[in-house]
């Protein structure tokens, strides 16, 4: 789905996303300077961590944790790679997002999520993003996006 106004977006968030089909959580923001996407991005987690703050009042979760991991300068080796994936979704109501900032690096992430059914968000150049829908366009048309440009 297109995403035109990400506050319009954290108000729907909790009709959208239930806690139990949390791995369905796949955003991606695209395009627009890096500190824009940056920006954004900090909007996103604020917004996700009020909407499980709300399910872990209600008692649908025990703990919860967004994680901003700025890609920018170095991408993913496989050993941190594989301890944010182990860690990432819904483990017996104990809630992981990691949030990928210039995904460039490792243009992979976004359909590794997909195909693992891990939830995530991914900032991405423009750039970045044409050349990641073009390995497999059926995929990343399954996230929510918001263009920045």
């Amino acid at each position: 789905m297109i995403i035109s106004d990400l506050k319009a977006w954290r108000e729907y968030l909790s009709f959208v996303y239930q806690i139990e089909y949390l791995h369905e959580l796949k955003f991606l923001l695209i395009g627009g300077k890096e500190q824009d996407r940056k920006d954004k991005g900090d909007f996103v987690k604020v917004s996700l961590e009020n909407f499980l703050e709300n399910a872990k009042s209600k008692g649908e979760i025990d703990l919860y944790e967004v994680e901003m991991i700025d890609l920018t300068d170095r991408g993913l080796d496989g050993r941190t790679f594989n301890e944010i994936w182990q860690r990432s979704g819904n483990h017996d109501g104990v809630i992981y997002i990691p949030m990928f900032h210039n995904t460039e690096r490792c243009p992979h992430l976004p359909l590794n999520a997909f195909d693992d059914g891990k939830p995530g968000v991914f900032s991405i150049s423009k750039e970045g993003y044409d050349w990641t829908r073009s390995m497999n366009a059926s995929k990343i048309g399954c996230y929510d996006c918001f263009f920045l440009d």
